[in-house]
């Protein structure tokens, strides 16, 4: 093979690693939101400054 084919390989492979290993991350590290917080941001009126 080309070198320019195996360095788009190679780019690729890394890519999809990171790819799983943030996905695996997201749910492993997962922060459940609080019910009150979100009862209180839906009570508070939605015109923010900024």
């Amino acid at each position: 093979m080309s070198t320019v084919v195996m360095a788009i390989l190679a780019v690729t492979v890394i890519g999809v690693i990171c790819a799983v290993m943030l996905a695996v991350a997201s749910k492993v590290m997962a922060v459940k939101t609080d019910e009150k917080a979100a009862e209180l941001r839906e009570a508070l009126p939605g015109a923010n400054c900024g």
